[in-house]
């Protein structure tokens, strides 16, 4: 009889998921264990009904550790899923287990004596209870029905200190540690949660199986070499203490201004329809801003049946696998989104009419993009509570450099306005001034950023260099504008052109992490706003200051030269404070190397001081709250009367020193605060 198991393809593991080291060979383990019959990690014992002694037993089988899961449901049968918000989730399920025995319990059964031992064993404080992201999930579902569980390891905030950049998904930790079947395959869907949430029998199944592979994950994790070293115990506290921060800020939320929101939401669809005019007169006919449309009026093959009158320029399909929306397989259609038009863009071939169409058709999709992601859409709204808070996704293991992820962090800055404080309070953002340049000083000992930092502006002080400058010129903080809304510089004489400076700022950032000429335009042209900036950024102009980059900051070069030497040799980049670690059981990529140790170092001071941030203002600012983590600035909504002794706490902590490399180095901060997310 054929067994499932769970695995990557030999070509997968080895060269799409280059980080995981071991994971291939433990692969290569269990191929011969499935070909010897001798598969296991499977439980023998199932309790969908349990009682009372199903749980007595649970605990005689594996004495002072058990593992607990639940799953839950939409609040009322008539509204979405609320699965991924545990500020509204329903309890349906509680499930507890060990590597040989799962138990799963209706929470709605009304066996009153099951209900008492499960919350019995859930506070008891000598019974270790193992979740999988319970910090940020189940723990707090559970607290809104009365249950404090006291006494928690969690699997999910292990592996990530073990490996930054392990997946950490429990489907693959089960994987990794057990022969688990595929019982998560094809069941789940980001709109519906379990697809068969609706089968009491299947739902219990599937969280009992959930419970047996989350033990069998713990005693992977713990059984692990490195994982009793101080290095690893202390990464993983951190962790958790980020996870429990994440989880009360999703909590906290931040409000929205409602009025505003519909303000910009209707400017925008304006905006947008102007645009689009202006697409469909240059092309001479209603392309609609449709990505179905674009493609016929660009490739020759697509301008067939209903799309055939918006064929035009007749190209030939692309060479580049990149180009396709599916890579391995040439004959699907060709990609219009914003990479793959970028290579036309840029293509010297490309007519020059669809360039312009190019232009036209990305300012009026991006708007409507925007408008969508960022201000209105059913999945916004499905964010934004009863009490009119936003509840961002925060993920404190969101990166494996260690900064965490969320919805807000992506939202762009002239769009922030629609969130606020809460009622009488303000909101107070913490930044620290280039944390990264100044990190990317310590970790490459960089003498000459550290000048061009020094001097107060290292983009004006790039410009100056590398376009020939006169020393006196300085940043212009001219806040004219003409007409059109353009900006006016008043003393041209005394200041740096914007546009010159701003062009050494896209093509700085774009190669402080060892990427090529070709990578550093398309990322220019990418964070370019408007046609002007794009049109600005020529070939020439970008490979001249990318090559003016390297001569500068030689000694970055010869860093991440030396750098990818010895990360090849011991197998892993490593941040400079908590020693987090990247591994790579092949050659590592060389932008990688070069990113890794900055990154990495710079989110151990953010993670460090969010912490003890966290910590003083629960202790001496009552009404305080972090609601933010955005890259390097940390947010909090506080009282009015308070904000000054926020902002002394946060600077205090903030701009504390850190020992790195055996020196001692201190950070400057900026602080702002505002009733609008935009002006703090």
């Amino acid at each position: 009889m054929s067994k499932a198991i769970l695995t990557w393809h030999p070509t997968f593991a080895y060269f799409h998921n280059p980080y995981e080291y071991g994971a291939f060979d433990i692969d290569l383990e269990r191929f011969a264990r499935a070909i010897h019959n001798q598969l296991h990690g499977k439980p023998r014992v199932l309790s969908i009904k349990p009682k009372v002694r199903h749980l007595k037993q649970l605990l005689r089988e594996t004495p002072g550790v058990i593992s607990v899961d639940i799953e839950t449901g939409p609040e009322a049968s008539h509204m979405p899923w609320t699965g991924k918000d545990p500020t509204r989730a329903k309890l349906r399920t509680i499930g507890l287990g060990n590597h040989i025995h799962g138990v799963s319990h209706w929470w709605t059964d009304g066996r009153k004596r099951v209900e008492r031992e499960i919350k019995r064993i859930l506070e008891d404080p000598n019974i270790v209870k193992v979740f999988h992201n319970g910090d940020w999930f189940d723990l707090r579902v559970l607290q809104r029905y009365g249950i404090r569980v006291r006494n928690v390891f969690d699997t999910r905030d292990a592996r990530r200190a073990l490996s930054s950049t392990s997946p950490l998904k429990l489907s693959y930790l089960a994987s990794l540690y057990l022969d688990a079947h595929p019982w998560k395959e094809n069941e789940e869907d980001d709109e519906k949660g379990l697809v068969f949430t609706k089968s009491k029998r299947k739902l219990k199944i599937y969280n009992s199986f959930d419970c047996s592979y989350t033990h069998g994950s713990y005693i992977g994790i713990t059984s692990e070499p490195e994982w009793n070293t101080p290095r690893v115990q202390r990464l993983y506290e951190v962790h958790r203490e980020l996870a429990r921060i994440a989880a009360e800020m999703h909590t906290n939320g931040i409000r929205v201004d409602m009025k505003r929101r519909q303000e910009l939401y209707e400017q925008m669809g304006r905006e947008f329809e102007e645009k689009k005019e202006k697409l469909n007169k240059m092309c001479g006919m209603d392309l609609n801003v449709n990505p179905n449309k674009m493609r016929a009026l660009i490739f020759k093959r697509h301008a067939v049946g209903k799309y055939a009158k918006y064929g035009r320029f007749n190209l030939p399909d692309p060479l580049d696998p990149a180009m396709y929306t599916n890579a391995k397989d040439m004959d699907s259609a060709c990609k219009v989104d914003y990479d793959a038009l970028t290579s036309l863009l840029i293509d010297p071939d490309t007519p020059g009419e669809l360039k312009e169409i190019i232009e036209l058709y990305w300012d009026a999709s991006s708007i409507r993009k925007a408008r969508s992601t960022f201000i209105k859409s059913e999945r916004l709204d499905q964010r934004i509570g009863r009490d009119g808070y936003m509840r961002a996704d925060w993920n404190s293991c969101g990166t494996d450099t260690g900064r965490f992820s969320g919805f807000l962090m992506i939202v762009p800055k002239k769009y922030r306005q629609i969130y606020t404080a809460s009622k009488g309070n303000e909101l107070v953002g913490a930044d620290w001034s280039q944390l990264e340049l100044r990190v990317r000083v310590v970790v490459m000992d960089d003498h000459v950023l550290a000048e061009d930092l020094a001097s107060g502006d290292v983009y004006g002080a790039n410009a100056r260099v590398w376009f020939g400058l006169p020393e006196h010129l300085t940043k212009c903080t001219c806040t004219a504008v003409d007409k059109e809304g353009k900006h006016l510089c008043l003393k041209p004489d005394q200041h740096i052109k914007k546009e010159a400076r701003d062009s050494c700022k896209q093509i700085h950032l774009a190669s402080q992490y060892w990427a090529g000429t070709k990578t550093v335009w398309r990322t220019a042209l990418r964070n370019s706003e408007t046609s002007e900036e794009r049109n600005r950024f020529t070939w020439s102009l970008v490979s001249g200051l990318h090559n003016s980059f390297k001569r500068r900051y030689y000694r970055t070069v010869q860093y991440w030269e030396e750098n990818h030497k010895l990360v090849n040799q011991r197998g892993y980049s490593e941040s400079l404070i908590l020693q987090r670690r990247r591994y790579y059981p092949r050659e590592a990529p060389t932008t990688e190397t070069a990113n890794y140790d900055t990154q990495a170092t710079a989110a151990d001071i953010k993670n460090l001081c969010l912490i003890e941030i966290d910590r003083k203002l629960k202790k001496h600012i009552p009404g305080a709250k972090l609601v933010m983590d955005l890259h390097d600035a940390i947010y909090a909504d506080v009282p009015k009367r308070r904000v000054k002794d926020t902002i002394e706490i946060m600077r205090e902590v903030m701009e504390q020193p850190f020992t790195i490399k055996g020196r001692q180095w201190i950070f400057p901060t900026e602080i702002e605060h505002g009733f609008r997310l935009n002006e703090a």
